[in-house]
């Protein structure tokens, strides 16, 4: 009997306890400070007169998740038109943000495409652009 006994509540001792699994991670989503790294990194690989393409793939296309949610990679952009040309500037996260506050423009490296093509990165870069 008393093997029974301990047999059942091995076995609601067992029922009740749950195996924790972690969740398979999305390999598209990283934490913000993984993201800053790999943004320092990959702009060292950027060269001029890559296509937006190539900046993509070479950057990548991930996102980050932060406290208020979800920062793409590029975190933004912006499309301007001089004349004739047509200037895109991708915005990628590489300095960290200060606890509290929103992410602000000057905590990323611009990376400046006239005409689909990269002319430079850097806020000198974006200086640059006629206005």
């Amino acid at each position: 009997m008393r093997t029974i006994t301990f047999v059942v509540l091995s076995l609601l001792v067992l029922g009740c306890h749950r195996v924790r699994k972690d969740p398979v991670r999305d390999p598209n989503i990283v934490d913000y400070n993984e993201m800053l790294t790999r943004n320092r990194t990959s702009l060292v690989s950027l060269t001029l007169g890559m296509d937006k393409a190539e900046v993509l793939k070479t950057m990548g296309t991930f996102k980050a998740e932060t406290g208020d949610g979800f920062v793409p990679n590029p975190s933004k952009s912006e499309m301007i038109t001089r004349g004739p040309d047509n200037f895109e500037i991708l915005f990628y996260m590489t300095e960290k943000y200060p606890p509290f506050t929103r992410i602000r423009d000057s905590q990323a490296t611009p990376v400046v495409l006239k005409n689909g093509k990269v002319i430079g990165w850097g806020w000198d870069t974006v200086n640059s652009v006629p206005k």
